[in-house]
């Protein structure tokens, strides 16, 4: 019994670190797309010059 409930303790720790792990990654690319709208946004505003990508 004990080493059930020790069992389960780790595959709860290990599920809270990766979730926590993942949840870092999503933020940082929610942070890195809202970067790239608004420089989206700044090229859309300013008139490129032809031939630029």
């Amino acid at each position: 019994m004990l080493t059930y409930v020790c069992v389960l303790a780790f595959f709860l720790f290990g599920y809270m670190w990766l979730r926590g792990i993942v949840l870092r990654q999503e933020k940082m690319r929610w942070a890195r797309r809202r970067q790239w709208r608004r420089w989206m946004l700044d090229q859309l505003t300013k008139e490129p010059p032809e031939g630029e990508d």
